[in-house]
């Protein structure tokens, strides 16, 4: 069944999907000089770059990894589960003392000024390359059971992934197409927000996915 492809990576997708910089940088997009056409080709490069991961990290669990039950994709989770609980400490070790602004990366100024070519190629650039994206990727495509659905089924994650993984990207996108101007100071708070609770949500979903994914490798070396 389709659902049976879907329903395993929508927890790694929404962790994909609440990073708040492809949100920043989205918004920055969407005020450049080149407006709307810019903002289209940021979401698309990055829908392009988590898209590649996905097919990547698939491959890599059919092939070397040897499917869902291999143990080179066992051992690969829990260095993924443990990387992922590493990265939730950092969070919190990072995380704004009380009253404190977080920084925001000098890079992500760029995108103000971006044209439509550079939009997409940071986008694909902050989606594809990225560690946390790559390492969210493999834990969603070992947690499909290849040897119990289609190669259909498999798609049908890799879409779904992708597309819940685009959500804060696309929200942005769809609220500049249906208000335009009118809600720019509602995407400036949602991106407020973002900036100051970064730490705290992604530590809290690096070490729910974390633990779930170091688990289900244990399972599978012990079983």
């Amino acid at each position: 069944m389709v659902l049976s492809g879907i329903g395993p990576v929508l927890p790694y997708a929404l962790a994909v999907t609440l990073s708040p910089f492809p949100v920043v940088g989205a918004i920055l997009v969407a005020r450049s000089p080149h407006g709307m056409t810019a903002l289209v080709a940021n979401v698309l490069g990055w829908m392009a770059g988590i898209g590649a991961g996905a097919v990547v990290m698939a491959l890599l669990v059919n092939t070397v990894g040897g499917g869902d039950d291999g143990p080179v994709t066992h051992w690969a989770q829990v260095i993924v589960g443990l990387l992922l609980l590493w990265a939730a400490w950092r969070k919190f070790a990072g995380r704004p003392k009380a009253g404190g602004v977080p920084e925001v990366p000098k890079w992500l100024e760029a995108f103000g000024k971006a044209s439509p070519v550079r939009a997409f190629g940071w986008g694909l650039a902050l989606a594809g390359p990225n560690p946390k994206n790559l390492a969210l990727a493999m834990g969603a495509m070992s947690a499909l059971k290849y040897d119990e659905i289609s190669r259909g089924d498999v798609v049908a994650g890799i879409v779904a992934f992708v597309l819940v993984g685009s959500l804060s990207v696309l929200v942005v996108l769809g609220a500049r197409l249906l208000g335009g101007a009118r809600l720019d100071g509602a995407l400036a708070a949602a991106e407020d927000f973002m900036i100051r609770n970064n730490a705290v949500i992604m530590m809290m979903v690096f070490a729910l996915i974390g633990m779930n994914v170091l688990g289900a490798g244990l399972a599978g070396l012990g079983g």
